[in-house]
């Protein structure tokens, strides 16, 4: 007879017969079915040589895996290795190209044949082990160990026997990277424990990115923090005082605010540790903040400062960097330059001129706009030129080009302070920094992304009748624990500024921890324009000592100086560009539905698997009959499709030897987790299955297909494995009783170890979240797939809700088949304190996971945890040993007062008309609870509409008050009325009660086309009408210029021109004043210089009244049919538009007035100084030409007339209006 036969690797159990015994075996893993132990031929010389080496894994639990390299010549034969376990283990795992037995003392028997053979048997320990021992009287007079080490559960230092090189011993190749140990029978390797678990986890990874907002009136500041990065050591993130936390969100999603005690510091729960958190918060404005704002250290922080209009940042103490700040512009190539300046201006003049001169330029030395470094330089070194040199033309020519310097200076110092004085009256035009679309539009609220909608399709199922997969294990609490308590309020927070002025970016070196402070030194609007007009006024003085300038007793004579100063001085910036434009959104069309999509429908539709599974068969009687060493199972099937069905039995337990399906013999098959299936058509069936036990004391019998009931037939046998209701949870047992009838005899008793000890773990994993629920997963860890029964502690309150389980005495158990796993769900009520103890089962261990929800705080003690956090998210895992104890102390931190309603965004739009004003507010508004909020609209108000979120919704007042409702989260709303006032002479803007505080509060006039804006006054940041200053200054000089151009106009005359062109352009003044200038300055020096120069001067002449006669018409079109320019400038405002921005209000948004005057009036006024210019302009005109043509009218003529005398002097008349 052949020692072995190859059989398909598909086939069950086959029935084997010999010598009129038949017996039931399954073939190995290579598909060979063995008939005989070993061969008989023996051989000319038998030997064996053995090399054993261990691997020691410190996991839990410890296994030690043997491996023995036989080495095998001569006859087959049984050869025995002692010692194979080491004690006390129990082996989980035989893994050997040869047939092998383990004996119950430890011994390994293999039925050897010659050749080259590699063993390994894997053995548990579930113990605590520190140390461990080989035994004498192994089948190797040494051995070499090796040990890998688990971090996550233990940290060990191996020691006690030699080390040895790795590669230079014999042992498996994937061993090589461990340290090895060389042992002989009798040492000991001790593994000394030197941490349990991750007792310190590695610190948090973050990084911080914070926007602060300083308020308008400078009382405090708004921060907008952004984390990013991993937390690895913290499951709770808490605000450091003096800050409010207003609002804070993981992923978008707004959490609730809590705080551990009554006076401690408010914060959230976070789970996941490598998401996305923001923050909202307020802070006052003091000496010193916390540079984080949080109580943990951040890796890296970053800031950016936003400051209103007119303050300004003197120095950030506590940043590496911070740009733009006063003291951090400074660097020592300034100072050397200053110093320079002061030294030169100290010895060519004395230290009071180099002590104003350093002064001014310390304090305009980084101010936009300021006269160049280089003209003081040049100057002072001409001043110098000027005291050296000698009385000469050359002293001459120097002494004119030093003048000229400091009249140069002069100007650029002259349009410095016209900048300088508008930015101090008028913060709002220090730059143009804040677009109309920004002042007028909030920014978006925080929205949370709705979750995809993911499309699943379904393959056909092969049809087999056990119930679906039981779910992923924790899958069950998903969605309990991501929500967050109904009861609790989410804080919406203070609300975010949009609007962007002065940025100054702050940075710090290296990491940031708590402790650290950063101090602010801000300067406010009306220390700065102080020290811009002190600046103004020591480079004024500064530029006279150095120049050698003395106030005049009398008025300036030349022409030229007086034209540049009235041209500077009337220079205006252009009106802010109107805001952008908005993209339209995209229209995003839908694909159509493709027709092989249509044809895939159909397809499945056919070929569709049967609508019964997974429940297409079901046992309804199973019948148990034993009877000495046999056993038959006679069972009742329904089925409602051709399906597999599971047989009973497995691998590793009791096996079928024949199966009768309705009397005739029937086909089974092995899957490769060692199941027999077989094919059961659509009806009622009966299945015979039988088999033999031989001497076996106990068996175990699994049934993956639960019995709709059981009987049994039992003959010295004894049934086990059954709940309180006769049924069974996915095994059953048969137990030989120790008597004749049962057919054991005593010395046959426990020698059968053929099967391996199985090994389970139960993973418990407590979920605390809107309910408290635990889930219990029991799943194999060792390749023995023999039927047990598992048993572990429940806590205090719970409760299982599972058939299978069955609960006594404090303790639940459940039979586990010949499956892999199994889930059980139970529920547990809330407690302060929770203690899970580990069983002592000797074939299962336990592990611990906690998932709490962010409404619940825990704190572990008593054993470290292996692991802080599981696919991102803070799941602490604990892996105790048996016997060993958790403490969990649970507590419901206290949520914060804070707002669950925010106005992210205020936006009125006022169009006034004659008699009544049409208004629009648009809100922009965060609510966490919905509900209802009511606001005051004004007395006499008409409500027009109401949209929220696009759609119209039918609202009324009621008393003045409107009632909006409000549902959970981001919404527009947009309300029209009607007012019974129009644009008055003086119109007013009271505010909005809107009833809750908000920010970006925005307002808009249009102005009507026939009124004309002489003044405005609301917020800070708004409108200012600059023709007032300028008109101003043009009177002075207008008052001036009769000195200046004598015999022209007298002051009244000058004054009734300046009144007519300075509302319609400045520009067109400065060119008349230059005009009237330059031929005076022609009429001066007639008759100087050569020919070239006379004939230039001319033609520049003439030009030049073109411009002037072009301006003129200009100015008169304008005035009589156009609409005046009143220089109105500031953010997003124009003559006919006027916008503000508040940056935060109470309960009722800013208030605003305009004085304005009607179109008609000043067209009038306009037509009355046309006449008054068609009168005086021939006088103008005798005036001009007397003065073009002085001496010669064009250069080279003859005859050469008469020098004109001006106007009102000899016989001509002065001109109409003049005195």
């Amino acid at each position: 007879m052949p020692q072995n036969l190859a059989v398909p690797a598909g086939l069950g159990a086959i029935l084997v017969s010999s010598g009129g015994a038949s017996q039931a075996r399954l073939p190995d893993a290579e598909g060979r079915l063995w008939l005989r132990a070993v061969a008989s031929p023996a051989e000319a010389s038998d030997s064996l040589d053995v090399k054993t080496s261990r691997l020691v894994d410190d996991d839990l639990p410890l296994t030690v895996t043997t491996a023995f390299e036989l080495r095998v010549a001569g006859r087959a034969r049984a050869v025995e290795l002692p010692r194979a376990l080491l004690p006390g283990f129990v082996a989980m795992q035989l893994d050997s190209p040869l047939p092998a037995r383990l004996a119950d003392d430890g011994r390994l028997v293999v039925q050897a044949r010659p050749g080259a053979w590699h063993i390994e048997l894997q053995a548990r320990l579930t113990a605590p082990v520190q140390a461990l021992k080989l035994p004498e009287g192994g089948v190797s007079a040494e051995e070499v160990w090796v040990v890998r080490a688990e971090p996550e559960l233990r940290l060990i230092r191996p020691e006690g026997p030699a080390p040895v090189d790795p590669r230079q011993a014999e042992m498996p190749e994937a061993w090589r990277a461990l340290p090895a140990f060389r042992l002989r029978p009798g040492e000991t390797l001790k593994l000394t424990e030197l941490q349990r678990g991750n007792a310190r986890p590695a610190p948090d990874a973050l990084t911080l990115k914070r926007r602060l907002w300083l308020d308008f009136d400078g009382g405090g500041l708004t921060a907008h923090d952004q984390f990013s990065g991993r937390l690895s050591a913290s499951s709770r993130l808490t605000m450091a005082a003096p800050g409010r936390l207003g609002r804070a969100s993981i992923q978008a999603e707004d959490q609730p605010i809590t705080q551990l005690a009554a006076d401690g510091p408010a914060g959230i729960e976070v789970r996941s540790l490598a998401a996305r958190f923001d923050a909202d918060s307020r802070w006052p404005r003091g000496p010193a903040l916390p540079a984080s704002g949080w109580s943990l250290a951040v890796d890296r922080l970053d800031a950016v400062l936003q400051l209103p209009p007119g303050w300004r940042l003197l120095h950030a103490q506590g940043p590496s960097r911070a740009d733009g700040a006063w003291v951090s512009m400074w660097s020592l190539w300034d100072f050397f330059f200053v110093l320079l300046a002061a030294l030169a201006a100290y010895r060519l003049l004395g230290w009071r001129v180099g002590a104003l001169l350093g002064a001014a330029l310390v304090l305009t030395w980084h101010t936009p706009g300021s006269p160049p470094a280089a003209l003081w330089f040049a100057l002072l070194a001409l001043t110098a030129l000027a005291r050296v040199l000698p009385a000469s033309r050359a002293q001459a020519a120097f002494a004119r080009v030093r003048q000229a310097l400091a009249l140069l200076l002069a100007l650029l110092l002259l349009a410095f302070a016209v900048q300088q004085v508008r930015e101090s009256i008028y913060p709002s035009l220090e730059q143009d920094g804040l677009p109309a679309a920004s002042a007028a539009e909030p920014v978006p609220a925080p929205m949370v992304e709705a979750p995809a909608v993911m499309s699943e399709r379904v393959a056909p199922a092969r049809a087999k009748s056990p119930a679906a997969p039981a779910p992923r294990y924790g899958a069950l609490a998903t969605d309990s624990l991501s929500r967050i308590d109904p009861a609790a309020q989410v804080q919406t927070g203070p609300g975010l500024p949009t609007w962007s002025w002065r940025s100054h970016a702050l940075s710090w070196s290296g990491p940031v921890t708590p402790e650290q402070a950063l101090d602010l030194w801000l300067l406010p609007p009306w220390a700065t324009a102080l020290l811009k007009l002190a600046g103004l006024a020591l480079l004024a003085l500064a530029l006279g000592a150095v120049a050698g300038w003395t106030l005049p007793r009398t008025g300036l004579r030349h022409a030229g100086l007086a034209t540049l100063l009235l041209a500077v001085l009337c220079g205006a910036p252009a009106p802010a560009d109107a805001a952008p434009p908005k993209p339209d959104a995209a229209e995003a069309g839908a694909a159509p539905w493709p027709s092989d999509a249509q044809l895939q429908a159909l397809r499945g539709k056919l070929a569709a698997p049967p609508d019964c599974l997974p429940r297409c068969a079901e046992l309804a009687r199973l019948i148990v009959s034993a009877a000495g060493a046999s056993v038959q199972l006679r069972a009742e099937i329904h089925a409602q499709a051709l399906v597999a069905l599971p047989l009973p039995g497995q691998g590793s337990g009791w096996l079928p030897g024949s199966a009768l399906l309705d009397g005739q013999p029937a086909a089974t098959r092995r899957d490769g987790e060692g199941r027999l299936w077989m094919a059961v058509p659509a009806g009622v069936h009966q299945l015979v299955l039988a088999g033999d036990v031989g001497n076996a004391s106990s068996l175990d019998i699994a049934l993956p297909l639960p019995p709709r009931e059981l009987q049994s037939e039992l003959k010295g046998w004894t049934l086990a494995g059954l709940d309180p209701r006769g049924q069974s949870s996915g095994a059953i047992s048969l137990s030989r009783d120790a008597s004749p009838a049962g057919g054991l005899r005593a010395e046959d008793a426990g020698t059968q170890r053929d099967a391996l000890a199985p090994l389970v773990r139960v993973q418990r994993r407590l979920e605390l979240g809107l309910r408290w629920q635990l889930q219990t997963r029991i799943e194999r860890i060792a390749p023995s797939r023999a039927p047990l029964r598992v048993r572990w502690a429940l806590l205090p309150g719970e409760a299982v809700g599972d058939a299978r389980v069955t609960v006594e005495g404090g303790m639940a158990s459940l039979q586990l088949g010949g499956d892999d796993a199994a889930d059980v769900a139970s529920s547990l009520q809330p407690a302060a304190a929770l203690t899970l103890q580990a069983g002592q089962e000797p074939q299962q261990i336990e592990q611990w996971t906690l998932a709490a929800s962010t409404q619940w705080h825990v704190e572990a003690s008593g054993l470290a945890a292996v692991a802080l956090q599981q696919d991102d998210r803070w799941e602490p895992r604990w892996r105790p040993w048996p016997g060993e104890t958790l403490k969990l102390a649970v507590s419901k931190p206290a949520g914060v007062a804070g707002q669950t309603l925010t106005l992210d965004g205020v936006r009125t739009e006022v169009s006034p008309g004659e008699r009544s004003s049409d208004l629009q507010l648009h809100l922009t508004l965060r609510s966490s609870l919905g509900g209802v909020h009511t606001l005051k609209l004004p007395a006499g108000a008409e409500l027009l509409g109401v949209t929220i979120s696009g759609a119209p919704v039918p609202l009324q007042l009621r008393d003045g008050a409107l009632t909006l409702p409000l549902t959970p989260g981001a919404q527009q709303i947009d309300i029209g009325w009607r007012e019974p006032s129009g644009m008055a002479a003086l119109w007013r803007h009271e505010g909005l009660a809107l009833g809750l505080p908000g920010v970006n509060d925005a307002l808009a006039l249009t102005v009507p086309q026939d009124r004309i804006v002489l003044a405005v006054g609301g917020p800070l940041l708004g409108p200012a009408v600059l023709i007032w200053g300028a008109l101003v200054i043009a009177l002075v000089l207008a008052c001036w210029a009769p000195r200046v151009l004598p015999g022209l106009m007298g002051r009244p005359a000058w004054i009734v021109l300046v009144l007519g062109v300075a509302p319609v352009s400045l520009g067109a003044l400065a060119v008349l004043a230059g005009w009237f200038g330059a031929l005076q300055a022609r009429r001066h020096w007639a008759g100087r210089g050569g020919r070239g120069l006379r004939i230039a001067v001319q033609l520049a002449l003439v030009l030049w009244t073109l411009v002037a006669i072009a301006a003129l018409l200009d100015v008169l079109r304008t005035g009589l049919l156009g609409y005046p320019d009143l220089l109105i400038a500031g953010p997003g405002s124009n003559s006919h538009l006027l916008s503000w921005l508040n940056d935060r209000f109470s309960e009722r948004t800013a208030s605003a007035w305009v004085l304005s005057a009607p179109l008609w009036l000043y067209r009038g006024a306009m037509l009355a100084w046309a006449l008054w210019l068609a009168a005086s302009l021939l006088r103008w005109v005798a005036w001009a030409w007397a003065a073009f043509s002085a001496g010669e009218a064009w250069p080279g003529r003859s005859d050469t007339p008469a020098t004109p005398s001006p106007p009102g002097e000899g016989g001509a008349a002065p001109p109409a209006g003049s005195t």
